[in-house]
């Protein structure tokens, strides 16, 4: 593949704040060859003016995924794209906010156009051919198209973060546990704070632990019945609908822990460590 020009700020967001994993990528066994899945060509609808990219050395970051959100229609989606050591096979998966189920992606770089094909049950479902500008953010915006041909739909989507990763098959590595087992911890703390289960969040907090009440007075739960005793006041209500609109797909982390949305909830393999409320 040729070597293509990449968005300049794209990559200071790689190198000044999330470091790169160096271990090994491992894991390739279950990802189909990119020729038994080729992504179709289509029109691209945009006019090149719209999207003026601005031309830097292309540097060749292994093992990155960069993660993404936004719009597909009118469904919030979040997005991650993986490269690894294959500049010209990238990895990753997308899900809808709402659901937080994943969607498998595959894909690269063609030309000026990053091309993904989505699977479900293992069977090409659809495509994302769009382009990587720049102007006050990063972006990948473009045309959604379904395996049939038959319908289209804008994506707009911004980057949010960019992390390192040592295994395609397991984003969260450093923590001993699957992807699944992580994301599904989170939404099980989601789903406890919005429902007000004082005992489950009191049972999974590392202690002690610095948050505040109704987001002013800081204060230090030592133990379980602290935590209870002051449920409501933590977990109040402006804070409880923030933690909300977050999805648990493919989350930041680095080596303390697993960020849900701006750092609102920290956990580790199994445990809250931060309620930064």
């Amino acid at each position: 593949m040729k070597k293509t020009a990449i968005i300049l700020t794209l990559f200071a967001l790689i190198a000044g704040s999330c470091g790169l994993a160096s271990k090994k990528q491992k894991g390739n066994e279950n990802i189909a060859p990119e020729s038994e899945y080729p992504v179709k060509e289509f029109e691209y609808p945009i006019k090149e003016s719209e999207y003026p990219i601005k031309e830097f050395e292309y540097y060749n970051f292994t093992q990155t995924c960069f993660d993404y959100e936004g719009i597909l229609g009118e469904a919030a989606i979040q997005l991650s794209i993986c490269f690894g050591e294959n500049e010209e096979f990238w990895t990753g998966s997308y899900c809808y906010k709402k659901y937080e189920n994943k969607i498998r992606l595959t894909g690269g770089i063609n030309g000026d156009k990053m091309e993904l094909t989505e699977f479900i049950d293992g069977k090409p479902n659809g495509y994302f051919i769009g382009k990587l500008t720049t102007d006050d953010r990063d972006r990948f915006d473009g045309i959604w198209t379904n395996a049939a041909g038959t319908k289209q739909l804008e994506f707009k989507l911004t980057l949010r973060s960019s992390v390192g990763y040592s295994s395609i098959d397991q984003r969260y590595s450093d923590f001993s546990a699957t992807d699944d087992e992580i994301e599904n911890f989170m939404k099980k703390v989601k789903q406890s704070i919005a429902e007000g289960d004082k005992e489950w969040i009191a049972n999974n907090i590392r202690y002690p632990i610095n948050t505040s009440l109704n987001g002013q007075e800081k204060i230090t739960i030592q133990n379980k019945q602290q935590l209870i005793d002051n449920f409501e006041q933590i977990f109040y209500p402006v804070y409880k609908e923030e933690i909300k609109k977050y999805c648990t797909c493919n989350m930041f982390y680095n080596s303390q822990g697993i960020m849900l949305g701006s750092g609102e909830i920290w956990i580790g393999k199994n445990e809250i460590i931060a309620i930064n409320n």
